[in-house]
């Protein structure tokens, strides 16, 4: 395969150009990220339901939920 002066030029270009941008985000962060910033409080807890991963507040109103269905006629 010939690449023309010009396709290699572009390609050259294009790769320097790109490597630079990736130097600037690299050095400076993207913008509102702070480095380590730690998130207070533990995670939820998760359950399965059915296939579905819920929290213990959400499977418990679902279930009530549920069950309020089922016992009206």
């Amino acid at each position: 395969m010939h690449l023309s002066r010009r396709a290699w030029l572009a390609v050259a270009g294009g790769t320097l150009l790109a490597a630079g941008a990736a130097a600037v985000v690299w050095r400076t962060g993207l913008p509102g990220v702070t480095p380590g910033a730690v998130v207070a409080g533990a995670p939820a807890g998760y359950v399965d339901h059915e296939g579905w991963m819920l929290t213990p507040a959400d499977k418990q109103a679902l279930a009530q939920a549920s069950t309020a269905a089922v016992e009206s006629p």
